[in-house]
């Protein structure tokens, strides 16, 4: 008969279970600062997008303004954020090196927010139609409103706002570090929220001489509110210019692009050691190691593209473009594109 020595037993395999590996909790103070700048930079954008939206309330505030035609007309406002995807990978493409992917994009289109704010607010007054020296006038009081230009120059705003998302987006992907870049959806619904109320709500309470006499004031002020819609606007456009200024000059970009890949040579199966090959004619790709992989026919024009004369950068972009035209070659899509613009035309 054999004794043995018993062995010890670590509790984990007496009771069955096995240990769980330690999971690394992401550290949220390690970005606070980056966190905050989205979160400013999202408040910058929410603020034309309500804006935008105060404009058909103060058309409808007045009987002579209050049209279905004038709002009808203004709801092109809306479309460029509709509209993104056409243009976004433009700007994720195309940049300056030298001053970042998304500061190359960010610092033109945040100077051009704040100087079609101040271009805005100097002429609104007369677009709506107040009499001269009365900003908080009724509206249409002199001459018609001018429903097309106000358009254009808010068209412009949301275009800009729009662009400005596209960018802001990519920019959090590479200013969290990875185990915090969930905060950046976050960012984005509260920032655009506050910006929201910002140029919406805050706006027309502050506006309306009614709001503030009654709501606001101690002492009333007959017929006007505590800012003008001018007034506002111009304080909008040094909003952007300063804090615009203030990230180029405080906030660096890190560089995460890509480098580009060494081109490869693609070859035939010419060479008989493999009668199964020679059947099929399958294309081979000789790698960098001197390795041969076997790739389906699809890719072949695509390689052979690259190694004419594209960029894999240039491609990427073209695929992209491709694939939305494949979506609007669609029948149901174009059928619907073709009544939205009948109705935008024939029943403005």
């Amino acid at each position: 008969m054999v004794v043995t020595r018993r062995r010890n037993m670590p509790k984990a395999e007496q009771n069955g279970s096995l240990s769980r590996p330690h999971i690394k909790q992401p550290n949220k103070y390690k970005d606070v600062c980056g966190i905050l700048l989205l979160t400013a930079l999202y408040i910058l954008q929410g603020i034309p997008l309500g804006l935008a939206a105060a404009v058909p309330y103060l058309l409808q505030s007045s009987q002579q303004t209050a049209s279905y035609r004038h709002q009808a007309i203004f709801s092109w406002v809306y479309w460029p954020f509709s509209l993104k995807l056409c243009w976004a990978p433009v700007v994720d493409a195309i940049y300056f090196k030298r001053i970042g992917r998304r500061k190359s994009w960010l610092l033109p289109i945040q100077y051009a927010l704040g100087i079609d704010f101040f271009i805005l607010g100097g002429r609104v007054d007369r677009w709506l139609g107040r009499p001269e020296g009365d900003p908080w006038g009724p509206l249409g009081a002199n001459g018609d409103v001018q429903i097309w230009p106000l358009t254009i120059a808010f068209f412009g705003l949301t275009l800009l706002a729009a662009t400005q998302d596209i960018v802001v987006d990519g920019w959090a992907l590479t200013m969290l570090s990875p185990g915090n870049v969930g905060w950046a959806s976050t960012c984005n619904t509260v920032g655009q929220t506050i910006g929201y109320i910002v140029g919406f709500m805050l706006f027309l309470a502050i506006e309306s001489p009614d709001v503030c006499n009654n709501y606001l004031r101690s002492v009333p002020v007959p017929g006007k509110g505590f800012i003008s819609f001018s007034g506002f606007l111009h304080v909008c456009g040094v909003l952007f210019i300063v804090s615009t200024t203030l990230v180029a000059i405080f906030k660096r970009e890190k560089d995460n692009s890509i480098p580009e890949p060494k081109a490869t040579t693609l070859h035939p199966t010419n060479s008989g050691e493999d009668e199964a090959l020679n059947n099929s004619h399958s294309p081979l790709l000789l790698t960098e190691n001197g390795e041969m992989e076997i790739l389906p026919h699809g890719t072949v024009a695509t390689l052979a593209q690259m190694e004419a004369d594209a960029t894999p950068k240039n491609l990427s972009l073209l695929q992209t473009y491709c694939v939305m035209l494949g979506i609007l070659r669609l029948r149901p899509v174009l059928r619907y594109i073709a009544f939205i613009f009948i109705v935008k035309v024939c029943f403005p």
